[in-house]
């Protein structure tokens, strides 16, 4: 039990970290006009602006926002399916609207603050549409692959969890019988 929740935990992690990272790379390649291929395959230093920089920290953040937002919803029920129960929680729900907005001020913030007054490339906002459609797919296809990693995270640990409580059921009878009076 322990060895199958340390898995579950890992992958749904190593994928939350993958999609931040892409997103990472995607955004800085785009915002400072390099081939993405250069940051794999390239021997000399790569140098990116300030602007650069502040605006994918800021689109980084963002992603993991939305990306721990997706992944919060699919924690919501632990064994159950995300598709099988209806989604009522409206105190979380209006939490996670009000994180991606302070995300989003935040990222205004770390964007207009970090940037020196020669190097400001972006006006209000303006980061966030900087990086280009490739980040953006990237950004909205994650719950997909959130979603999907999940559910199949999930359908591996009810099994794991029925073989479980059918394991302790039995033991329990046969306590239960050793101990009986007849």
């Amino acid at each position: 039990e322990s060895k199958n929740t340390f898995f579950y935990i890992l992958l749904r992690c190593l994928v939350n970290a993958l999609l931040v990272l892409t997103i990472a790379i995607v955004a800085l390649a785009s915002i400072s006009n390099v081939p993405l291929k250069s940051f794999f395959w390239q021997r000399d230093r790569l140098t990116f602006s300030s602007a650069a920089i502040s605006a994918t920290q800021a689109l980084s953040y963002l992603g993991l926002a939305w990306i721990l937002l997706w992944t919060g919803l699919t924690y919501l029920y632990r064994r159950n399916s995300i598709f099988q129960q209806a989604h009522n929680n409206y105190w979380w729900s209006f939490f996670a609207f009000t994180a991606l907005c302070l995300e989003i001020l935040y990222g205004e913030v770390i964007v207009q603050g970090q940037t020196d007054a020669s190097e400001k490339l972006f006006t209000k906002f303006s980061w966030m549409l900087a990086p280009g459609w490739a980040s953006w797919i990237i950004f909205l296809l994650s719950p997909i692959v959130i979603i999907t990693v999940s559910e199949s995270t999930k359908a591996s640990d009810r099994v794991s969890h029925q073989k479980h409580m059918r394991r302790l059921r039995i033991l329990f009878e046969t306590k239960l019988g050793m101990w009986s009076p007849r």
